[in-house]
């Protein structure tokens, strides 16, 4: 999980920060603040040093306040020193320090541009994190072959797999209709695509991706590959677009979950995990 550092200012970027701590932790990233992370008694210039050397992502609020803090100046020359991936936020207009210039900032300033800019920073996330650490699960989703069968049964101490039962010396296949299921899943996509494009064209750009992700990593897992990488990739996504259009993205999740539904056993486990976690 990419490990992502806030540096601001608390004199007028608190509510930013926790604002902004609470939307990228449902995006499924890892965040380190100082007000839940520091621990009394201990240095806090050693505690920053460490965190910074752990982290693979520092946003930098940039508010008056942040900009003239030689605490938040040093937070972000330290990342730059180690080599860390420094991204400047406007959180509201201030002069923007000279080493933080020639660095592109999202605009977070205005309520009709927060999504956009929100938007583009998580596609910016996922960016790095495909790049510094491969998709590895939290949890593998085991397949239940009493659920995942057509007709299905239960015998302990067979090995199941998809639709090919094991059992001592014989093997025995079992049919699904794998038609209705692809079906089923077209559809719930075609109508995710068709809320999409209701959206303003810059929100429809930056989201679009994140959707054909998902449809890519499910249709995956709908023809077998129920690998971890793909299971938690799908999982990934479908977080970015609860996060990136929560409306549009608690739908899809909602549709991807219904036993209802008709889809693959695996990608309903998937979205019910991803449902569990967006209510905490």
């Amino acid at each position: 999980m990419l490990k992502i550092f806030l540096s601001y200012a608390r004199a007028d970027g608190n509510p930013a920060a926790t604002r902004l701590r609470t939307e990228l932790e449902r995006a499924n990233f890892s965040i380190w603040r100082d007000i839940e992370d520091m621990q009394g008694g201990l240095g806090w210039k050693e505690q920053l040093r460490a965190a910074l050397r752990e982290i693979d992502v520092v946003l930098v609020l940039l508010t008056p306040a942040s900009a003239a803090s030689p605490y938040v100046t040093w937070e972000w020359e330290n990342a730059l020193t180690l080599q860390k991936r420094v991204i400047p936020l406007l959180i509201s207009p201030c002069e923007v320090p000279s080493d933080l210039k020639r660095l592109h900032y999202h605009n977070l300033n205005q309520p009709d541009n927060y999504a956009l800019g929100l938007m583009a920073l998580v596609r910016d996330l996922n960016n790095v994190s495909a790049v510094i650490e491969p998709d590895i699960p939290d949890e593998v989703v085991p397949v239940d072959p009493t659920v995942n069968m057509q007709g299905g049964f239960y015998q302990p101490n067979w090995k199941v797999e998809r639709d090919v039962i094991q059992a001592q010396r014989d093997v025995i296949i079992v049919g699904r209709d794998i038609s209705q299921e692809n079906e089923a899943l077209a559809q719930v996509f075609a109508d995710l695509m068709k809320n999409i494009k209701l959206l303003p064209a810059d929100d429809q750009a930056a989201i679009t991706p994140i959707a054909e992700q998902a449809r890519t990593q499910a249709e995956k897992i709908q023809k077998g590959d129920e690998s971890p990488e793909t299971q938690t990739a799908l999982e990934k996504r479908l977080k970015n677009l609860a996060a990136m259009a929560p409306d549009i993205g608690e739908v899809i999740i909602a549709a991807l979950a219904s036993p209802a539904a008709g889809i693959a056993l695996t990608i309903q486990k998937i979205a019910q995990k991803v449902q569990e976690q967006l209510k905490n």
